[in-house]
């Protein structure tokens, strides 16, 4: 109720209230694993680091999604190509 009421009020909230949902449920998941699994065999393979190549490929990919999802008269209308 309180997520509905917040977007009633404010639709531009949408994004950064999605955005503080999501990173609230990741830690709270992360703190269910550390206090509930213990700590990591020696065995077990770390997780590898993200390089920048990495991400800038992510983020390469994740823009025109973005656009496309915001805006999606620009793959839909092709009015603009021709004025």
């Amino acid at each position: 109720m309180l997520i509905t009421a917040i977007l009633k009020m404010s639709t531009s909230a949408f994004i950064l209230l999605g955005l503080t949902s999501f990173f609230t449920a990741a830690y709270c998941l992360y703190m269910y694993t550390s206090m509930h699994h213990g700590p990591l065999m020696l065995t077990s393979n770390p997780i590898p680091q993200f390089k920048v190549k990495d991400l800038t490929l992510s983020t390469m990919h994740l823009i025109p999604t973005i656009l496309i999802i915001l805006k999606p008269e620009l793959i839909t209308s092709w009015s603009w190509w021709y004025s």
